[in-house]
């Protein structure tokens, strides 16, 4: 709305002080001026702001080259305290400096995830810290070849407790071992999402599981195609209590099926969604539902159709035809 003085618009001319859009509004919190001398625009590039994100101003918390910005991210020259290459700030993402918690090379840092030289305790590559992401290190939460961790996802080597291909772990990610909670092939784990082979207590293609998710298992809870689940999601045949689509279940997701609670073409659902045909009931296209969602010749209250008199329409005709 370009000539409109609203006061919540977001027009060009508009004095409104939430306009946001407007270039030439002196407004404290246009936000978006490149002009204004407002101290909260943040994106002016000549501004005194101690907000913004300029590139000549001296402020203290913006995002300019020589300032001496504590949380600065683009600054490309030395500063005391922000966040550039050369910073000795303890909490800058530089490279030379050997500060505390910074992200560079020789630096000492705990947390350091782009250190490519040894240090005593941070994340790189060869460092013997216990939280450290190498490959040498023989650490006990490190995610290197060698390392007995636990937790270790990276490790190629036979561990004896990390998450590797080879690992007796309980809850490693192997294929070879018949642990209890990993997630190999001849396991049987109750929560293997990767076994290939027909467990007892599985998900996996072949298994008996109750809580699998396999193919060919007649279970209750299973995602398999002959299987009578009442939650299945992925079953083509039609079951009698299943999530598929033929299945003439009261909640299931069918095509054809006349339940209650489906979400079919001919079914009298009251939240069917993605239904195509007039319902009684249900949230489609035609329906005189009074909570539908898209009832084109309803006059309910509550609907957003087009020709309702509903005081909270939101569809207009174009949108119905374009959906339709």
């Amino acid at each position: 709305d370009s000539p409109s003085p609203d006061a919540n618009d977001r027009d060009s001319s508009s004095p409104d002080a939430n306009d946001k859009r407007d270039f030439s509004s002196p407004d404290a919190n246009n936000n978006r001026d490149f002009s204004s001398p407002d101290a909260n625009n943040n994106r002016d590039f000549s501004s005194p702001d101690a907000n913004d994100r300029d590139i000549s101003s001296p402020n203290a918390n913006d995002r300019d080259s020589p300032s001496p910005d504590a949380n600065d991210t683009r600054d490309l020259m030395p500063d005391a305290n922000d966040r550039d290459f050369s910073s000795p700030d303890a909490n800058d993402r530089d490279i030379s400096s050997p500060n505390a918690n910074d992200r560079d090379s020789p630096s000492p840092d705990a947390n350091d995830t782009r250190d490519l030289m040894p240090d005593a305790n941070d994340r790189d590559f060869s460092s013997p810290d216990a939280n450290d992401r190498d490959i040498s290190s023989p650490n006990a939460n490190d995610r290197d070849s060698h390392s007995p961790d636990a937790n270790d996802t990276r490790d190629l080597l036979p561990d004896a407790n990390d998450r590797d291909f080879s690992s007796p772990d309980a809850n490693d990610r192997d294929i070879s071992l018949p642990n209890a909670n990993d997630r190999d092939s001849p396991s049987p784990d109750a929560n293997d999402t990767r076994d290939l082979m027909p467990d007892a207590n599985d998900r996996d293609f072949s298994s008996p599981d109750a809580n699998d998710r396999d193919i060919s298992s007649p279970n209750a809870n299973d995602r398999d195609s002959p299987s009578p689940d009442a939650n299945d999601t992925r079953d083509l045949m039609p079951d009698a209590n299943d999530r598929d689509f033929s299945s003439p279940d009261a909640n299931d997701r069918d095509i054809s099926s006349p339940n209650a609670n489906d979400r079919d073409s001919p079914s009298p659902d009251a939240n069917d969604t993605r239904d195509l045909m007039p319902d009684a009931n249900d949230r489609d296209f035609s329906s005189p539902d009074a909570n539908d969602t898209i009832d084109s010749p309803s006059s309910d209250a509550n609907d957003r159709d087009s020709p309702s008199p509903d005081a909270n329409v939101t569809e207009t005709p174009l949108r119905l035809m374009l959906m339709t």
